[in-house]
């Protein structure tokens, strides 16, 4: 009986650890920020113009495995930028163009998304523990495994988001939109 009950523990523990364990983000060693972080905002916005031109100009911003943290991108154009792996605790992007960008893997504890524009973002197996996404824009986002324990959802558009294996405990979601949202396995 005590191996049954041992058992029975531990298959309990693992599926609880199974729902709630972040996907594969093996994690890259961050890069510092990039002293030239201006000139490289501005190459984003010159290749945002021309992305689709056979020869575009400027060059797309990739941010991916940096330490950003605190840095503010406030009302910046940032579609289709690439954060995957960067570290963006307490950043703000209050405001902030970033449609179908890549938010893979990132650590966002406490950054600002307030009344950001994130349709069709991906952002899955992100930790946004505590963040702030309040009348933030997320059609169509790609939100699977992420952690958005005690996070900061009020009036957000989360309309045909993927919110599966999502960690919403705590969660405000107060007047969000939230048609079409899937939430299977997601942990409330």
């Amino acid at each position: 009986m005590r191996i049954t009950s041992l058992g029975l523990c531990l298959a309990v523990m693992l599926a609880g650890a199974a729902q709630a364990a972040p996907g594969d983000c093996s994690r890259t060693p961050l890069r510092a920020k990039p002293a030239d972080l201006a000139r490289i905002l501005k190459e984003h916005g010159r290749w945002l113009a021309t992305w689709d031109k056979p020869n575009p100009k400027g060059r797309q911003a990739d941010l991916s495995h940096l330490d950003l943290s605190g840095e503010k991108f406030v009302e910046v154009d940032l579609r289709r930028a690439k954060f995957a792996g960067s570290r963006l605790q307490g950043a703000t992007f209050d405001k902030a163009r970033l449609d179908e960008s890549d938010f893979t893997c990132v650590e966002a504890e406490g950054a600002s998304f307030a009344s950001a524009d994130l349709f069709l973002a991906t952002l899955t197996n992100a930790s946004l523990v505590g963040a702030d996404i309040a009348g933030g824009k997320l059609g169509g986002a790609k939100l699977s495994g992420v952690d958005l324990t005690n996070a900061n959802f009020t009036d957000a558009d989360l309309r045909r988001a993927d919110l599966q294996r999502t960690l919403l405990r705590n969660t405000h979601l107060e007047k969000a939109a939230f048609a079409d949202v899937n939430v299977a396995e997601a942990v409330w």
